[in-house]
């Protein structure tokens, strides 16, 4: 996975997905990349505002939200 998005913005996607939704945000986060799937908590590396994903992955939270 290429790092050109800071996660500060999946931590915003994820804020408001938690705030407007009944489900988990695992649900939004399963499956979304290879990579983010190997790690032992997805979530908490994507709200770590010093992490970098590529832009499919912001773009792919957009679309499931």
């Amino acid at each position: 996975m290429e790092r050109e998005i800071s996660c500060i913005n999946c931590k915003a996607i994820l804020d408001y997905f938690e705030e407007n939704s009944d489900r988990e945000c695992s649900d939004l986060i399963r499956g979304i990349d290879p990579e983010l799937d190997a790690l032992p908590d997805p979530e908490k590396y994507l709200r770590d505002t010093h992490n970098w994903v590529s832009c499919e992955v912001v773009a792919k939270l957009w679309q499931r939200l």
